[in-house]
């Protein structure tokens, strides 16, 4: 059974983004509670975009309207075991009332998008993905003709595991996601040491790119 994926997007009120993450800190703290069911919770804080601020990309162009705000946002990744897993510990008393408390620090909803693997690797085991704050983070939608995802995937194979075997030393993530909820989609998150390590793949087209420092991690 493949991992439950899942991201958040939060878009703090101004001044409100310490807080926020103070509240998410708790989140991630009740996660290594449950290694069982929790593979991970990863924080990021949006550090820079492609053009003005607004997240054009987030849960699609069609069916969700995009944050309307201005940096900076938060982005949420957690994996779950399962399906079940992640009701399980979305549900539990300690997640829903710190939930609750950061709604109210929020220009809006947050938005969440619910993920299954396409390829690639989320993070390397006993990497410093796991506990170092201050990597470098991209986040990009590509945006597919109808029917030609499954083509795009099949590339994107080749490429994910040429980096998964070349570049253990600079690329600590390397993974590709689908949401059913945007079909002609792919989503890649890609997670580097740095800057220079981010370079090698600096050269994109037609690429909506948001960019985020790691925060939190529930491998602290």
């Amino acid at each position: 059974m493949s991992n439950f994926i899942v991201w958040r997007h939060l878009a703090p009120k101004p001044c409100n983004e310490e807080a926020v993450l103070k509240t998410l800190a708790a989140v991630v703290q009740h996660a290594r509670t449950d290694r069982e069911a929790v593979v991970g919770i990863w924080v990021w804080q949006q550090v820079a975009d492609d053009s003005t601020g607004v997240l054009p990309w987030v849960y699609g162009e069609t069916q969700h309207r995009p944050f309307t705000g201005e940096l900076p946002a938060i982005m949420i990744q957690e994996i779950y075991r399962s399906e079940p897993d992640y009701r399980a510990f979305s549900e539990s008393a300690a997640y829903v009332s710190n939930v609750v408390e950061f709604k109210t620090l929020l220009r809006e909803p947050p938005k969440e998008q619910n993920l299954t693997p396409a390829t690639g690797f989320s993070f390397r085991p006993n990497s410093p993905y796991s506990t170092t704050e201050d990597l470098y983070v991209v986040a990009a939608r590509i945006q597919y003709n109808p029917g030609t995802v499954p083509a795009g995937v099949n590339c994107w194979k080749t490429v994910t595991s040429f980096v998964e075997q070349s570049e253990k030393e600079g690329t600590l993530g390397y993974n590709f996601v689908m949401d059913a909820a945007d079909p002609s989609a792919l989503y890649s998150l890609e997670v580097y040491r740095d800057l220079a390590a981010f370079d090698v793949h600096k050269i994109r087209t037609g690429l909506t790119i948001r960019v985020f420092k790691q925060v939190a991690s529930s491998f602290d």
